[in-house]
């Protein structure tokens, strides 16, 4: 079945890498993007907005066709079987791993998921007071056997909408308790002073969904602005 057991092992080798360096798993960005910001290098090429071409994702691409070209001629049969579960590895081992890691033996802030596509916000500016009457919905669950006590930031990033998420951190942050098992959807108000801001800093009225949050607890840090 292995034809040649070099090329074999180098692309388990890189396959695994690009399983590694894909993971985002605590902290919002995977760790290819971690790396290239230690040595100093943009992960866009637009860092100022964080736009335009990612350099991460281009390395993680050549990566992953360099370790399934060299499967693909390690193998004497079943290649193409093995390509596609290589690729399904790829694509939702990352997630499926950070999955089975929280909901099983995870401890502390680590075990808290957060079901992000079920978040939404909600603005209304008054223009007598010039504040906006925002509304927030978060949906988190512990997995583990303790009470969980943590503090909620919401994040900024570079689209009107999760700006004016951004802006709720002026009543901040919102400290929250989980107990054991539990799964809760939090309903978190607050008044926003917008005076001293433009208008095309926040929201004049209406919504936004997916909410870029961080769970802070001891000094560790749980980003859910990537996933």
């Amino acid at each position: 079945m292995i034809r040649h057991k070099r090329l074999f092992y180098i692309s388990i080798m890189l396959l695994s890498l690009c399983f590694l360096l894909g993971l985002s798993f605590p902290y919002g960005k995977p760790l290819g993007e971690q790396l290239l910001h230690a040595l100093g290098i943009p992960a866009h090429s637009n860092p100022e907005t964080e736009t335009g071409l990612h350099y991460a994702n281009l390395g993680l691409i050549v990566i992953l066709t360099c370790g399934i070209t060299c499967l693909f001629y390690a193998l004497e049969k079943f290649r193409l079987r093995a390509l596609l579960i290589s690729f399904l590895f790829f694509t939702s081992g990352p997630t499926m791993l950070v999955q089975a890691y929280q909901t099983t033996i995870a401890g502390g802030l680590h075990a808290i998921t957060y079901n992000k596509e079920d978040s939404e916000c909600t603005y209304q500016l008054d223009e007598k007071t010039k504040t906006i009457d925002a509304e927030c919905f978060i949906p988190l669950t512990n997995h583990s056997n303790d009470e969980v006590q943590f503090d909620l930031e919401f994040i900024d990033q570079n689209d009107n909408h999760s700006l004016t998420d951004g802006l709720m951190n002026m009543e901040g942050p919102y400290t929250l308790v989980l107990e054991p098992h539990m799964s809760k959807t939090f309903q978190i108000k607050a008044k926003i002073d917008v005076r001293d801001l433009k208008q095309d800093q926040y929201i004049q009225s209406g919504g936004s969904q997916s909410i870029p949050i961080k769970l802070i607890k001891d000094g560790a840090v749980m980003d859910y602005s990537g996933y």
